[in-house]
């Protein structure tokens, strides 16, 4: 016999009663990508979200244990942040040159 296991999921579907991790700094807003998150774009959700983001919760994968991808939500005004609101909803791949694996690196 050969033990079947169901395919991890790169990004998690709904997440009931369990906080959402995020971590604030210098004015940006980062969270770990979640199909709640995606939600946010309304019943129609496949149309408005970023398709960057959908691809990621309808076909991504993981390629390393524990990988989760986290994403720029919020970008607050301040002097700091100038020109950052148009990297609102997107992956973030690397800090430094460095991947991201997850929110808790």
């Amino acid at each position: 016999l050969v033990p079947v296991k169901p395919l991890e999921r790169l990004v998690p579907g709904t997440i009931y009663d369990d906080p959402q991790p995020y971590f604030i700094y210098g004015g940006l807003a980062f969270m770990p990508l979640s199909s709640t998150y995606l939600h946010e774009w309304g019943d129609d959700w496949r149309s408005h979200a970023p398709h960057e983001l959908i691809e990621l919760a309808l076909a991504g994968l993981p390629t390393k244990s524990g990988e989760r991808p986290v994403i720029l939500c919020r970008s607050f005004p301040a002097e700091r942040t100038a020109g950052y609101s148009v990297h609102v909803d997107r992956r973030i791949v690397a800090v430094n040159g460095q991947p991201v694996l997850n929110i808790y690196q």
